[in-house]
């Protein structure tokens, strides 16, 4: 059910954030705040979806930094890094999926318009856009099945 305020409660982030982003921080941080008035202003507007607007609507922004900084302030590169973050995130969707979320990977190309809107340094790359949340209730998810290990290697 609507509640009489719906309407304006739905535009609550998009009229924060230009008010938030000329704010002297991060633009990630206007973001962030337009986002979390908007979950708070859908709660009032509909209880009874409360737990999942609070819960379940989360973005991650998956970052990698191509250079490292040692105590003295010497900068060293970072290596792996494609790979550890690869893992870190694999680890992350399967922890959100043993949460009963489902979770969407975006990987735009190029990515580095990240960097520019969100005043990232030169030094850290956006890797993926993971968003997680609940699924729909009818939400279909097709059935895949691993291959059989005598499928997928070969013994010597």
């Amino acid at each position: 059910a609507r509640h009489r305020l719906h309407a304006l409660a739905l535009t609550i982030p998009y009229v924060a954030f230009p008010l938030l982003y000329v704010l002297p921080w991060n633009p990630i941080y206007a973001g962030i705040a337009a986002l979390a008035l908007g979950a708070v202003a859908n709660v009032l507007c509909r209880p009874d979806l409360g737990r999942r607007t609070l819960l379940g609507g989360l973005l991650f922004l998956g970052l990698y930094a191509i250079f490292g900084q040692l105590p003295d302030g010497r900068r060293v590169k970072s290596y792996y890094v494609n790979e550890s973050v690869g893992i870190a995130t694999g680890l992350l969707i399967a922890a959100v999926h043993n949460a009963g979320l489902v979770s969407l990977t975006h990987t735009p190309s190029p990515m580095g318009f990240l960097n520019e809107i969100l005043h990232i340094p030169p030094d850290e790359k956006p890797f993926l856009i993971l968003v997680v949340g609940y699924p729909a209730p009818e939400a279909q998810v097709p059935e895949i099945t691993k291959k059989s290990l005598d499928e997928i290697a070969t013994f010597i």
